[in-house]
């Protein structure tokens, strides 16, 4: 059995390593973002280039819904939980250095 601090200490190792072998996590989630957007866009998924709006936020969101999905498959696989943890962590730094927008943005309407 693992506690709360042994896994959150297993996770700042686990970026740390990542992060020698990716580059820092914000440069590596943009990267990553500048693909998905490029994917999108490349498949007709989206068809309009501004519309392509991911970003390393997004990513770091992205990859911790994917753990949560396998998540619920295998709730005692340890590692994706580490890995969880770590990508809330990147997320979180990611997240505090952006800037808020002045006012919210109208819902857009979507045309199916």
């Amino acid at each position: 059995m693992i506690n709360k601090k042994e896994l959150l200490e297993q996770a700042i190792k686990a970026v740390g390593d990542r992060g020698l072998n990716y580059g820092k996590p914000e440069d590596n989630f943009d990267r990553i973002a500048r693909l998905w957007n490029a994917h999108l866009i490349n498949t007709g998924i989206v068809r309009d280039p501004s519309e392509a709006l991911l970003s390393a936020a997004d990513v770091a969101m992205m990859c911790a819904l994917l753990k949560v999905a396998r998540l619920q498959h295998t709730p005692d696989h340890m590692d994706s939980w580490i890995d969880l943890a770590g990508y809330a962590a990147c997320g979180g730094e990611i997240g505090s250095s952006l800037t808020p927008p002045s006012a919210p943005a109208a819902p857009k309407t979507v045309k199916i």
